[in-house]
């Protein structure tokens, strides 16, 4: 836990990663949010029968992909990462007491962004899928994001990742 706070930015309430139990730089990570009934966003969502609000789990999924960035990368220290987009379909409600499940994975991935794939479950069962686009805060393709602090998610910066580029990420390290 104290791991993932030193990685991530977000914190209490807004911290929805617990645990990271899978780690595989530039393959995939697997990081655990432990829901219990005393979260600040079931008291009024919904008061007489709570469930996960949509825009935590989209968070969870933003969070295991910062870290999904960060031991990918390990050499770029102290990154922001903005979230450019997200496309999710929850499949079925979360419910207080139930554990998620979230696993990344890139689809396409650049040294300074990514599209990556969702997949949220819980028990084994899907709740939500999809996709989302990070990208760190400021390009040096693109000036005007330099000044102005917007994350780079434009196509010059989502080619395809080869595996000649993930070979040579491993080498770096």
């Amino acid at each position: 836990f104290e791991q993932i706070k030193q990685i991530i930015p977000q914190r209490f309430p807004f911290l929805m990663l617990d645990r990271v139990v899978e780690i595989e730089p530039g393959v995939r990570v697997v990081g655990i949010k432990n829901l219990t009934g005393n979260e600040w966003f079931y008291q009024g969502h919904f008061p007489k029968k709570a469930v996960t609000p949509g825009a935590m789990i989209c968070e969870a999924v933003a969070q295991t992909g910062i870290v999904f960035f960060h031991v990918s990368q390990p050499d770029h220290g102290d990154v922001t990462y903005l979230l450019g987009g997200i496309k999710i379909r929850f499949r079925e409600p979360v419910w207080p007491g139930d554990q998620l499940r979230i696993e990344v994975t890139p689809i396409k991935l650049t040294s300074q962004a990514g599209i990556l794939n969702a997949e949220v479950t819980v028990e084994a069962r899907p709740v939500a899928k999809g996709e989302f686009t990070l990208g760190e805060l400021g390009c040096p393709k693109c000036k005007n994001n330099q000044q102005s602090g917007i994350a780079c998610i434009t196509p010059h910066n989502l080619k395809l990742a080869t595996n000649e580029d993930i070979a040579s990420a491993y080498i770096r390290h």
